[in-house]
C-alpha cells in the first residue's frame, strides 16, 4: 500500500466520523457504482485503528457532476454532499454502515476517487468504551523509535498476505530514525541493497527477514519526522 493510498484512506475515515455490491459473509452491503466507473478493491477487510473497513478506488471518464448525479439518483435525500478542501465527499447511511465516496478535485482526463464502507453506526451504538477497546492494540508489537506517536495503524489480509502499515511521528531526526531500524540487523533483518552509503542522504530502507518484508520511508517537516512503515508477511 503506498503512502498516498494510506493518506486517502485516513482522510476518508476522518470525514466519515465527522459526517456522522452483494452482501457477503461479513455483512457488507453492496456498494453501487455506475457502469462508467472502473472500481478496484484496495482492501476487502481492513482493520483501521481497530475499526473494520472495506476500501475501494475508482477512476472514470465521467466528470464530477456525473458521478454526483449518479449517487443522488441512488441515495436521494439521504445523501450528504460536502466540499472539503480538494475533495468532494458524498456519504450515505445503509443500515449500520456508513458508505462514503471521496472524489478528487481538479483531475485532468480521468476523475479519480475512493469509496469506503465502515460499520460506523453499529460502533456508535456499542458506545465509546467498545471503540476504545478495539483501538487498544494500535501500534502494539510493531517496532518504532522511542517516544513515537502512532497516527494510523492499518492492517489487511489479501489472499493470505498480511500487510500492516503504520504512520507515526516523533521528534528525532530522519538519521536517528534510520539508525533505529538499521540496528534490527542484529536480530536477523537484512537491508536490501545493503545499508545506505551515506545515512545523512537517505530517507528510505527496505529490509527482509525470512519471508517477512519491511519497507520504510521518512520525511522531516516542522521539526518533526514522519515515518511510514509497511510490513508484509
Amino acid at each position: 500500500m503506498t503512502f498516498l493510498t494510506v493518506k486517502k484512506i485516513s482522510f476518508l475515515l476522518v470525514i466519515s466520523l465527522a459526517l456522522c455490491g452483494n452482501a457477503n459473509a461479513k455483512g457488507y452491503p453492496e456498494f453501487p457504482y455506475s457502469k462508467n466507473m472502473d472500481v478496484v478493491i484496495v482492501a476487502d477487510n481492513m482493520d483501521y485503528n481497530g475499526l473494520e473497513m472495506r476500501a475501494y478506488q475508482f477512476k472514470s471518464k465521467d466528470d464530477e457532476d456525473d458521478i454526483v448525479a449518479f449517487y443522488q439518483s441512488e441515495w436521494g435525500d439521504e445523501m450528504t454532499n460536502v466540499l472539503f478542501g480538494d475533495w468532494r465527499i458524498l456519504s450515505h447511511r445503509e443500515g449500520d454502515y456508513l458508505m462514503t465516496v471521496q472524489i478528487e478535485q481538479n483531475t485532468m482526463a480521468m476523475t479519480h476517487g475512493t469509496m469506503g464502507i465502515t460499520p460506523m453506526f453499529r460502533l456508535v451504538e456499542a458506545g465509546s468504551a467498545h471503540v476504545k477497546k478495539l483501538q487498544s492494540g494500535i501500534g502494539k508489537d510493531f517496532p518504532t523509535p522511542p517516544k513515537s506517536k502512532i497516527i494510523n495503524d492499518i492492517k489487511s489480509d489479501d489472499g493470505g498476505i498480511e500487510t500492516r502499515t503504520l504512520l507515526f511521528e516523533n521528534s528525532q531526526s530522519v538519521r536517528q530514525n534510520l539508525r533505529f531500524y538499521l540496528r534490527m540487523q542484529s536480530d536477523g533483518w537484512q537491508v536490501l541493497g545493503g545499508p545506505p552509503e551515506n545515512i545523512n542522504e537517505g530517507n528510505a530502507l527496505a529490509m527482509n527477514k525470512g519471508g517477512k518484508k519491511l519497507n520504510l520511508s521518512f520525511v522531516s517537516r516542522d521539526g518533526k519526522t514522519y515515518g511510514v512503515a509497511t510490513s508484509i508477511n
